[in-house]
């Protein structure tokens, strides 16, 4: 044995008992007790011995140590860490043998960025990343992959999400209600004038402006009870707003309060000068399901591979926009599971059987606002276009969200 051998094996005899980092094998050999220690000494060791960092790039293993690669390179070489996601983006995805790999790059160089600081980002590189991911996450890749590709996506500033991001529902008729239920019947043709709906529920991104600017103290901006409520239990922000299982930028704002979606509403009107509501029932109702009476967005079969309800396995609320197949006919994501949504009209379990077929404006009196749409603690049935269900007004859950209109 080499005298610097004995030295480095001196070395390891003695720290190993003490310092936690080692264990020692029935050979006798050492292995790193914490693979992520393991890991950063891989990442150092590329940087300094200036090892080919694409030679590794398509095995999976490394995927942590070529994250701290770049992350380290990124510390003082902006330009070089950021030519290297380029190349995985550009050269490297392009000749990839598989989608499956593909996928794995398009990640790989996403989660790169998301750990750079943002002002060592270069604004190209995250432009293409970005385009990588919204063409993943409304691909027919797994969910997992969509999933993931959708936090990635909220983290780089989803180009996605806009408070203007809306749809245009043409004025005509529409088959609503069901016959299945009391509450859905009867069937009806019910004519709508023309309206605005989002194309995703409102996101924490779009929620945090209202925060930001000091909207829960803005008593204009809240109806005479709202105010009342969160002033009586001192309401700063959601119930989940610091949480990150529920707070991430582009998933749907949840734990608000009907109290709550409206002074966002009202808010954003003032700042717009555009008149954002909530919808009436009837409104959603159309948005989710088109003219012609489907039972969900999709068509009449469930699929649980179009939207997020329990049957997805998610266990939570999911990025808005990541099940494609599931969109509404006039291009609504998430209209089916995800989260609940809140609608400007009170619950009255009679009030189809007397409304109006024209404009119906919703029962104006009662003491629970409707929600629609399912969620994603919810099971296949509830996610139906034509299911009516209610909560208090000042109900805050983790599964209940909403959506805007704009009248024309």
């Amino acid at each position: 044995m080499k005298p610097s051998q004995r030295r480095i094996l001196k070395l390891l005899n003695t720290i190993e008992p003490a310092c936690g980092l080692f264990n020692r094998v029935s050979s006798g050999d050492m292995e790193f007790a914490h693979l992520t220690y393991q890991e950063f000494l891989a990442a150092k060791h590329m940087v300094y011995m200036d090892i080919d960092w694409q030679d590794l790039v398509e095995k999976e293993w490394w995927e942590e140590s070529l994250l701290l690669y770049m992350g380290l390179i990124n510390i003082d070489r902006k330009k070089t860490s950021n030519d290297i996601v380029k190349t995985i983006l550009t050269g490297k995805l392009e000749t990839a043998e598989n989608e499956d790999l593909r996928t794995h790059l398009k990640l790989l160089a996403a989660r790169a960025l998301c750990d750079f600081q943002p002002t060592k980002r270069e604004g190209t590189v995250v432009d293409l990343s970005l385009k990588q991911l919204i063409q993943l996450v409304e691909s027919n890749a797994a969910l997992e992959k969509r999933f993931n590709a959708g936090i990635l996506l909220g983290n780089l500033g989803d180009t996605r999400i806009s408070e203007d991001n809306l749809v245009l529902v043409p004025a005509g008729e529409f088959i609503r209600g069901a016959k299945e239920y009391k509450e859905t019947k009867p069937v009806k043709r019910i004519y709508l004038d023309d309206f605005m709906i989002g194309v995703f529920p409102v996101t924490n991104q779009e929620f945090k402006r209202f925060v930001d600017d000091r909207g829960y103290h803005r008593e204009e901006s809240w109806t005479w009870e709202g105010w009342q409520w969160r002033q009586e239990r001192n309401i700063n922000e959601p119930a989940y707003w610091c949480d990150r299982k529920w707070n991430g930028p582009n998933f749907p704002v949840v734990g608000v309060s009907c109290y709550e979606a409206a002074a966002y509403a009202e808010w954003l009107s003032k700042v717009t000068g555009k008149p954002y509501r909530l919808p009436t029932e009837a409104e959603w109702e159309k948005a989710a399901r088109g003219i012609d009476g489907k039972i969900y967005p999709w068509g009449n079969i469930f699929d649980k591979s179009c939207c997020n309800s329990r049957e997805s396995g998610l266990g939570r609320t999911s990025p808005v926009g990541i099940f494609p197949k599931g969109k509404s006919p006039y291009g609504c994501f998430d209209v089916a599971g995800n989260v609940w949504e809140w609608c400007a009209d009170w619950y009255d379990e009679k009030y189809y059987s007397k409304c109006p077929v024209k404009n119906p404006p919703g029962s104006t009196s009662g003491s629970q606002p409707v929600v629609r749409g399912g969620s994603w603690f919810y099971v296949a049935g509830d996610c139906a276009c034509a299911i009516r269900d209610a909560g208090l007004p000042g109900i805050r859950d983790f599964n209940l969200g909403f959506r805007l209109a704009r009248s024309l």
